[in-house]
């Protein structure tokens, strides 16, 4: 079962895992056992590639299986894609419905703003049970605020609630005809989209 890198195998409620490089340093390779005819790639820094990881070498919610077990049992590997890496804010930073940039109540209060340009402050939450004991580190999105003192106290609300909590910024500027947000840049564990943040101000301010 070669693909040209060396593969690590594991088994994940119904799923099998195959880690290429070191700790999967290029990429997973995953099979579904129900249904599954086939191999599925995720390149390293996906969404799914980090679920799996953490599941695997982070919280150990893995087993071990040997190669020789998996190929009795499964397709061999396919060869490894060409694009094994990418950027983990680029999964957050795409915009759909780019209407949501050309108007709406954000789009008019960065249009009216002095130097047209405001700071967003959103707030991410963690559940420290699940970064301990369940599938790994995970900062979702939880709300977004034109005010530093809204964002605080909603994250002072929701840390009472038993959650870690992060204030995050970033800059709206009108950019041509759209919205543009040059410092939204989330790092890695942190489950915040452009789209959901502009979605929420805009029903909200």
């Amino acid at each position: 079962m070669s693909t040209g890198s060396p593969a690590e195998f594991f088994e994940r409620e119904g799923m099998v895992l195959a880690f290429l490089g070191v700790r999967g340093d290029q990429g997973v390779f995953v099979f579904r056992q129900e249904g599954g005819r086939e191999w599925s790639f995720c390149p390293v820094n996906s969404i799914l590639w980090d679920t799996y990881h953490q599941e695997t070498y982070r919280n150990f919610k893995s087993d071990p299986v040997k190669s020789e077990e998996i190929e009795n049992r499964l397709p061999p590997l396919p060869p490894v894609p060409e694009v094994t890496h990418v950027e983990w804010e680029n999964q957050f930073t795409q915009v759909k419905d780019r209407s949501i940039l050309r108007e709406g109540r954000l789009f008019s209060r960065v249009r009216n703003a002095p130097d047209q340009t405001l700071i967003a402050y959103y707030v991410l939450v963690e559940d420290p049970y699940e970064s301990s004991f369940g599938d790994g580190v995970f900062r979702y999105f939880s709300a977004a605020f034109l005010s530093a003192e809204e964002a605080r106290a909603h994250a002072a609300a929701r840390e009472r609630e038993g959650n870690r909590v992060y204030v995050k910024q970033a800059t709206a500027v009108l950019q041509g005809k759209e919205l543009a947000f040059p410092d939204f840049r989330p790092g890695m564990y942190e489950h915040a989209s452009l789209e959901e943040i502009v979605k929420w101000l805009n029903r909200r301010v």
